[in-house]
């Protein structure tokens, strides 16, 4: 049960056993005053937008409104809940590795919960009660940046590569095997997350699944010397100003554990310091660049 369900079990609660009291001189009143804190904290965890995707299809996978491939499904649908995934747990977390499982990655469950008519729809939506206001806030934001995703990648090359540089690395092998599932079965797409519309046609896809085969990511580590600023333990995010006056920031490394987060955060924040950096550079095929900064580990300078 989630915060806002608990507050509203309380409130039926109080309102039943004040119903109960009626006038009484003793239990009436602190049972309003309770009545009335728990109406103020409902105020304060107002309801969870609940963000649904539907994936429209036509083409050849579609018999009209009769039904769609299973086997396009199938191929479709896993790689699209891959990407909500990855992207939820670097929004909630901070960071995601290139491989693996992911922290936190059952918590971005999707539920197909209906086949829309019109073309063929499938709905996405996530799970009913989610466990707290943040964890649905943030699926819905992921589902809401998958969806930019798709849509920069049809549109040009600076769309794509901003919208690719805010997502984890392992995102990318996803929505080309998203797209080349939708262009291998010669079939258009018309993608909806909540006020969000993408169409992509036939020929709009094979655009888009073009540019995202030609992305490409490398890695590269440099020492960096400077002051480092500190980290966030909940998102691991982190600010560095190099020697030259330059502000870094980005996520700590996967590998970095908890502990090893709080003990430089008391060892250097505020202090000179050597920083160990993974710099990502993501390239398009025009030559459009954008890079992001990991923090690997920080050691004190030479003296």
């Amino acid at each position: 049960m989630n915060q806002r369900s608990f507050l509203i079990s309380q409130k039926l609660e109080a309102e039943r056993l004040l119903e109960l009291a009626g006038d009484h001189p003793l239990m009436a009143p602190p049972l309003r005053k309770r009545l009335a804190s728990i109406e103020a904290e409902l105020q304060n965890n107002p309801p969870v937008e609940v963000v649904n995707t539907v994936l429209y299809f036509t083409g050849a996978p579609v018999r009209g409104s009769f039904g769609i491939n299973a086997d396009f499904v199938a191929r479709v649908l896993s790689p699209f809940t891959d990407m909500v995934k990855t992207q939820y747990c670097a929004l909630k977390n901070g960071r995601v590795g290139t491989r693996g499982l992911r922290r936190g990655e059952h918590e971005a469950t999707l539920l197909l919960t209906n086949l829309p008519r019109g073309s063929f729809g499938l709905e996405l939506t996530p799970p009913p009660h989610q466990a707290d206001l943040f964890q649905g806030a943030q699926l819905g934001q992921a589902m809401r940046m998958m969806t930019q995703l798709v849509q920069s990648a049809a549109q040009n090359d600076d769309a794509f590569v901003g919208i690719l540089n805010d997502a984890p690395k392992r995102v990318l092998p996803d929505l080309e095997r998203f797209l080349a599932a939708i262009v291998e079965d010669n079939a258009a797409l018309r993608l909806v997350t909540g006020d969000l519309e993408v169409a992509l046609s036939q020929a709009a896809a094979v655009q888009a699944l073009e540019r995202a085969r030609g992305a490409t990511t490398e890695d590269e580590i440099i020492e960096q010397p400077g002051v480092f600023r500190g980290a966030t333990l909940d998102s691991g995010r982190f600010d560095f100003t190099s020697a030259t006056g330059d502000l870094i920031r980005g996520n700590v490394d996967e590998d970095v554990t908890d502990e090893f987060l709080g003990e430089i955060n008391r060892r250097f924040t505020n202090s000179e310091c050597i920083a160990s950096l993974r710099v990502i550079r993501i390239t398009t095929r025009s030559g459009t660049t954008r890079k992001r900064f990991e923090l690997l580990s920080l050691r004190e300078p030479a003296k």
